[in-house]
């Protein structure tokens, strides 16, 4: 009031200050690897990370968890909020019940990075992360086993059976040929 303003630069002002004001989100991420050498393996981790998901997304009202696979067994549990204490307790209780069920079964959870407020720059780095490991798990020409096998194959990826008759024919007339050779050499001596 003592700024002298008009109506409308007043409200500007406002405007401007309870935007600036306003909470921003923060993004929450805690970095951990999962192992278990049981019967159920991969049954058993996949069922400790459901449970953590529903630990971490208990009042989903106020925040979303998700985890992440980076690359085995490497997994990443993140979360965006307003609400930051809320958010740490969250990503941490659902971390504890992923410890608490692969345990359970013999398994192991071992925390590589605690959870934390994360910046951009982590964010971005974690989805490099995530590309790099996708682009080095993509098949590239070369990954086959062996050439032979994709020439019996069709366009469609059935083995053309035909092919392989036509090569196993071919196989047994070299075979011939080399038998008929050898039984002449013995011949002329």
């Amino acid at each position: 009031d003592d700024l002298e303003l008009n109506e409308v630069e007043r409200e500007a002002l406002l405007t401007d200050i309870r935007r600036r004001m306003m909470p921003t989100a923060v993004k929450i991420r805690a970095d951990f690897e999962v192992q278990c050498f049981s019967y159920e393996g991969i049954d058993s981790i996949k069922a400790a990370l459901e449970a953590g998901l529903r630990e971490g997304n208990s009042d989903p009202e106020r925040l979303q968890v998700r985890i992440n696979l980076i690359a085995p067994p490497h997994f990443v549990i993140t979360t965006q909020t307003m609400e930051h204490e809320f958010g740490l307790e969250r990503v941490n209780a659902a971390v504890e019940v992923v410890r608490q069920e692969i345990t359970a079964v013999g398994g192991k959870l071992r925390v590589k990075e605690e959870a934390k407020v994360v910046a951009d720059q982590d964010e971005a780095q974690l989805k490099q992360q995530l590309s790099d490991l996708a682009a080095a798990n993509k098949e590239v020409s070369g990954d086959d086993d062996s050439e032979a096998e994709d020439d019996d194959e069709d366009d469609d990826g059935d083995v053309d059976m035909d092919d392989n008759d036509n090569k196993n024919k071919n196989k047994n007339k070299n075979k011939k040929k080399k038998g008929a050779k050898k039984e002449s050499k013995s011949n002329k001596s």
